[in-house]
């Protein structure tokens, strides 16, 4: 029983070492795309910026209206978080640590599965 663990955790983690070597692998590879798409990222961020300001001049010019302006930075927020998260997904974190975390999560759930009549019927569970 210990040894059929202790085969099942050697497996998690020879698994799991080649999982997260693939996605370093990857990001290694894709990092001069993803620099690119980071760049425009942040230049559609500036643009947006500068489109708020912009309109805000235009409504400052017609007579200030509340309602206009709090329209026009909502829309401009909400621009600004999809762009945000566009860079989250785009950076190390996003790119390597998040997938590697879910393959880890993965992998513990399987191993648990696969030895759950193990596990259980020593505790007298099943």
């Amino acid at each position: 029983m210990i040894e059929s663990i202790l085969q099942t955790f050697l497996f998690l983690a020879t698994f799991d070492t080649i999982l997260i070597s693939v996605s370093i692998a990857n990001y290694a590879i894709s990092a001069s795309y993803l620099g690119r798409e980071t760049r425009l990222t942040r230049r559609r961020m500036e643009k947006r910026k500068q489109e708020l300001d912009v309109r805000i001049k235009e409504l400052q010019k017609k007579g200030l209206s509340i309602k206009d302006l709090e329209v026009e930075t909502k829309k401009a927020k909400d621009d600004m978080n999809t762009l945000k998260n566009r860079l989250f997904f785009l950076s190390w974190i996003g790119a390597v640590l998040v997938p590697s975390l879910f393959f880890v999560v993965s992998l513990v759930i399987s191993v648990l599965g696969i030895n759950s009549d193990i596990l259980f019927t020593d505790l007298g569970i099943a």
